[in-house]
């Protein structure tokens, strides 16, 4: 059993869960986030996904810290980091042993959680047959994994066991949640209707929002980037060599090559928002095959680093996927992170980066408030961003500059009704139109 006490030492003393590196790395962080806290019910299985270095550990842990907290019996809680399993024989001995151990003891309900269980080869075959035998009926699983393809398709393969509606995410921060790290107050907008006393209300501290929009441009929301950011002023070179060996490793765990994710991630930072087609792409990067170009954006958007906006035909109310498509990344850190993996100086200040960064800010706002977000072009032009409230389209553009006029609303006519986000310019022209800088708008909770 001393690999098991091993990792989890409040067996022999439950004080033992405050030294763990993780708790301290928490609790003396400068600015930290509420972790979430799961019900972990009887008989269910828990999948914690998201991309690397965002948490999830953490989260167990502060988990685990709660449970004791709580008096549970801390030998109804079990942890292991399965980074030295490799085997399927391995992980159905290990789950087998704690529960052997269990059994000397008169433990109502037990706590099982398999941190990095993706290094396992089939990982989700060990806990179906374990769950199909009975085995689990008074557990409480949660899974953890950093190659979040293999987790994904791990969970898949669990229906009906539990899994329904257990997929949790944790992802970086939005800056409206950014924003609590310095005390400010997270508050709502209503896309619906327009209040003028209500968007007046927002532009209250609007000078420092703008301030701290302007370091989350730079930072993003990983909280390890967010306080080493405000320690130094700055990304240092080995935030970036951890972040790259991550992109570089999951990818090469599932013989993908890191060198071809690497060139279409460059690619992805010279055409970020703008309109691409699979073949122009594979063209203009000197890529053979489009169904190369459209196998590597579905691994970077399974490892949560970029997110894909598609056309939507608005008269009848889908998506035409032949038509040319958007791509973001899906935190203003991964931009530079690019930067520095394909070997250029990072020039996050530059104004057409910087507007494009702006468009993936409020593109990952929208994508987490709303279950559809697509973009709209015709001969006219294009429309940014397509939400639905109610059964309507509702439009927002962004237009990062010093100032946007009246007139730019046109634009939006179509819809009769509709959002412009600036850098600046704040204007309710009626309950339907609207100009709100884009520290305001990404400072709410969106209503709809």
């Amino acid at each position: 059993m001393q690999p098991l006490t091993e990792q989890n030492p409040w067996w022999e003393k439950k004080e033992a869960i405050e030294q763990n590196i993780k708790i301290q790395e928490y609790n003396n962080a400068k600015l930290k986030y509420k972790i979430r806290y799961f019900p972990l019910k009887r008989k269910q299985i828990y999948v914690l996904r998201g991309p690397r270095q965002i948490g999830k550990t953490t989260t167990i842990m502060l988990n685990i810290q709660g449970l004791i907290k709580d008096e549970i019996n801390p030998k109804s809680i079990f942890y292991y980091s399965c980074d030295l399993i490799k085997s399927q024989e391995e992980l159905l001995k290990l789950i087998t042993d704690y529960l052997d151990f269990s059994a000397s003891y008169d433990l109502d309900k037990k706590y099982i959680f398999l941190d990095e269980v993706t290094t396992v080869t089939d990982w989700a075959d060990v806990v179906k047959h374990l769950k199909n035998i009975g085995k689990l009926e008074d557990c409480s699983i949660v899974i953890t994994g950093s190659n979040s393809l293999d987790l994904k398709k791990g969970s898949d393969r669990l229906p009906g066991r539990g899994i329904e509606g257990n997929e949790h995410f944790i992802m970086p921060l939005l800056f409206s949640d950014y924003l609590t790290l310095f005390g400010l107050e997270k508050k709502s907008i209503d896309l619906g209707k327009f209040e003028k006393k209500q968007l007046t209300n927002l532009f209250l501290g609007f000078e420092e929002k703008q301030k701290l929009f302007r370091k989350y441009i730079l930072s993003g929301g990983l909280l390890k980037i967010i306080n080493r950011f405000e320690e130094i002023k700055s990304i240092d070179n080995l935030s970036y060599e951890t972040y790259i060996r991550w992109i570089e490793g999951d990818i090469a765990k599932i013989k993908k090559n890191p060198a071809t994710a690497k060139q279409i991630c460059q690619g992805i930072l010279l055409k970020m928002g703008s309109q691409l087609t699979l073949h122009s792409f594979a063209k203009e990067m000197e890529i053979p095959a489009h169904s190369t170009i459209s196998d590597y954006l579905e691994l970077l958007e399974e490892l949560f680093l970029i997110k894909t906006l598609n056309f939507k035909d608005l008269n009848k109310d889908i998506y035409i996927y032949r038509k040319p498509r958007k791509v973001y990344f899906r935190d203003p850190f991964y931009v530079s992170l690019v930067n520095y993996w394909i070997g250029k100086e990072t020039k996050i200040n530059s104004a057409e980066t910087e507007s494009k960064i702006v468009e993936g800010i409020v593109f990952e706002q929208l994508c987490r408030s709303f279950r559809e977000v697509s973009y709209y072009s015709d001969k006219k032009g294009e429309i940014d961003f397509i939400v639905k409230i109610g059964n309507k389209n509702f439009p927002i553009e962004v237009k990062w500059k010093e100032k946007v006029s009246d007139s730019e609303i046109y634009r939006l006519n179509k819809f009769k009704r509709g959002l412009i986000i600036s850098k600046k310019t704040f204007k309710v022209i009626n309950d339907n139109y609207a100009i709100i800088p884009a520290a305001l708008f990404c400072g709410c909770s969106l209503e709809r």
